[in-house]
């Protein structure tokens, strides 16, 4: 929490006017999905978003610390901070308390190396509204359980809460997915000498726990489309494989130049070091017209085995290459650093020795871990692999695509380095008995006593942590009613023409009703303004990166849903973040050229376009001559 976090791709800033940090990209998708929920409207506007559990547990984040974008990060790094407890539960499962302890501790210092490397690196962090780093700690939570009923097969409510935490990390991440079928093959082994009916009820139950957890959200889903629709996860897997691998199309001439996206828009689209949201294609060098024309390509293993392939070296490559303890800018960005993107795949001397050290501390982790319990200590890197395939399927490698699971191979290298350093300390005669003491399983009695009633508060319990979804939902009342434009100007004006005379009633009623304007309500998000462009405050704005006028801009939510908000040759610090704000101009999809806007926070304000253009729409561009006048 203490680690100060920089400003990066998915937090810039900060921006006048409010010079605040705010989300930015695929973080500001989370956000609103989040920020509609606090307006009443349940989360993602009342819709059914795949990935709900992150922006559910952002309200909770702002109902605790509002608006301010650094103290929501410091609760949530806080809260976060809970994975290296986990990790250090894991080394204990696997292996003894000190190579926890050993685990925990490079958990935690990576964690904070991650938080500091935000402006270098395409990583998730405890800092970012991702949920990314949230989806480690989900899977942790899984390999906890699952660990623990490999190592007990008779308690049968083991796995019942194992399908229960494999949901709600689904529910971050649906690739999370691919960690089952490697569950369920190291089940089978775990369970060799036991009767097949205890393999078949502990599968059996794996599955009813992930249902009872999914079960209210999934109703919740049924209940808005009105009819049966399938799970929100199966539905994202479906849609990013026919996304990812559909037919080739050929773009229409109407759409040869990608739209302009908005705050919330996945894709970054200039020379910005940033990574690709959700939805973006690793497309390489190609032209950009043809990114777009291409993103649809057949199904190809070698797209899917570089991908694979990469997720792999990459993770490995989170380990030390070198043989001084640089500084984090130094490691990523100087000399012979396999980070900088421009690597050309070589290593020095140094590097290549350090990396084949490295793999024999995991393999010595490997071996540790399955000398006490060949399924559980396997499990985690069965995890990994299956994570990563899915990963590749998706088209998806390196970066925070990796982080919910690149953590593991950490995992294994803690356990292998302090196998190895013990080994090499201990006096002869202590090191026969270290070996003795790592064959001994944990003692975990295999009887239950009423397992029925074990199972069925284990149930209720799983159903009620789903249930925490649909909470923002219920939670909140509605702030803002549907109007019409007629409506909400004449509650505009009642509030304006008591504070300003740039304000005119005939003029927005020539706009609204005989120049086809717009009119809409809600609360400010996220505004930023410039003179020009100078500092790239607009830098998102793809198709006016060469902007010469005064601009400000917001993001508009409400009864309307989200709308990107532009006030041209206006400047005035009366933008404040979360406030109240009316807005009038011309609607373009999603997106508004505002020629009022008023606010109605604290300090309210009305701002005007200027020069003020004829009220009539589409409005023109301002044009600006080298001493700032514009028309």
């Amino acid at each position: 929490m203490l680690t100060p976090a920089p400003n990066g791709w998915f937090n810039p800033g900060p921006f006048p006017p409010t010079y605040q940090t705010f989300p930015f990209s695929d973080a500001a998708h989370y956000d609103l999905q989040s920020q509609f929920a606090l307006l009443g409207q349940g989360l993602d506007n009342g819709g059914s978003p795949a990935r709900p559990a992150y922006p559910a547990f952002l309200v909770l984040i702002h109902v605790l610390t509002g608006q301010d974008y650094d103290r929501n990060m410091n609760l949530q790094a806080a809260i976060l901070g809970v994975f290296p407890a986990l990790v250090y539960v894991l080394g204990r499962l696997l292996v003894s308390r000190g190579a926890g302890i050993a685990a925990a501790a490079l958990a935690a210092m990576r964690g904070v190396n991650a938080i500091s490397g935000t402006a270098l690196l395409n990583l998730a962090n405890a800092k970012q509204m991702l949920p990314d780093f949230p989806t480690a700690i989900g899977i942790a939570l899984a390999l906890i359980l699952c660990i623990l009923w490999f190592q007990a097969p008779r308690k049968l409510h083991l796995p019942l809460l194992t399908g229960g935490a494999i949901a709600l990390s689904v529910y971050l991440r649906p690739t999370v997915l691919g960690i089952i079928p490697p569950i369920i093959l190291l089940a089978g082994f775990a369970c060799r000498h036991l009767p097949r009916k205890l393999y078949a009820t502990g599968l059996a139950l794996l599955l009813a726990g992930y249902v009872a957890t999914s079960f209210p959200w999934e109703l919740r889903g049924q209940i808005i489309a009105g009819s049966f629709t399938a799970p929100s996860s199966v539905t994202k897997i479906l849609k990013t494989l026919q996304h990812r691998f559909g037919a080739p199309r050929q773009m229409p001439r109407n759409e040869q130049q990608p739209p302009v996206p908005s705050a919330r828009d996945p894709s970054p689209t200039t020379a910005e070091p940033g990574p690709s949201g959700d939805e973006a294609v690793d497309t390489g060098d190609l032209p950009r017209a043809r990114r777009f024309q291409d993103r649809n390509v057949r199904l190809d293993s070698a797209v899917i085995g570089n991908h694979f392939l990469h997720n792999l070296v990459t993770s490995v490559m989170i380990l030390p290459t070198s043989l001084q303890f640089d500084d984090l800018q130094t490691t990523v960005k100087e000399g012979n650093s396999y980070w900088r993107s421009r690597w050309d795949g070589g290593l020095s001397a140094g590097q290549f020795l350090l990396l084949t050290l490295n793999l024999g501390w995991l393999a010595l982790g490997v071996t540790a871990a399955v000398r006490r319990n060949v399924a559980a200590g396997l499990l985690p890197a069965g995890v990994f692999l299956g994570y990563q395939v899915v990963n590749a399927l998706g088209r998806t490698s390196g970066g925070r695509y990796i982080v919910p699971v690149d953590w593991i191979i950490a995992l294994y290298f803690a356990m292998g380095t302090l196998e190895a350093a013990l080994w090499l300390l201990q006096p002869p005669d202590l090191k026969q008995a270290r070996v003795r003491e790592g064959r001994e399983a944990p003692e975990l009695p295999e009887g239950q006593a009423r397992p029925e009633r074990t199972l069925l508060l284990a149930t209720v319990g799983l159903m009620m942590a789903g249930a925490l979804l649909i909470v923002p939902d219920l939670a909140f009342p509605a702030l803002f009613e549907r109007r019409t434009a007629k409506e909400l100007a004449s509650q505009a004006s009642a509030i304006a023409s008591k504070r300003s005379s740039d304000w005119s009633d005939a003029y927005v009623s020539d706009l609204l009703f005989r120049g086809s304007g717009a009119a809409a309500s809600g609360k400010i998000l996220y505004p930023r303004s410039s003179s020009g462009n100078a500092n790239g405050e607009f830098y998102f704005e793809s198709s006016r990166t060469t902007i010469t006028y005064p601009l400000s801009a917001f993001t508009l939510i409400g009864p309307g849903g989200e709308q990107e908000v532009r006030l041209a040759g206006n400047l005035s610090s009366g933008l404040q973040n979360y406030d109240d704000a009316f807005v009038f101009g011309c609607a373009d999809g999603d997106r508004m050229e505002a020629v009022f806007v008023l606010t109605a926070g604290p300090r309210p304000a009305i701002l005007a376009r200027e020069p003020r253009p004829l009220p009539q729409c589409p409005l023109p561009e301002l044009v600006c001559d080298g001493n700032g006048n514009c028309r």
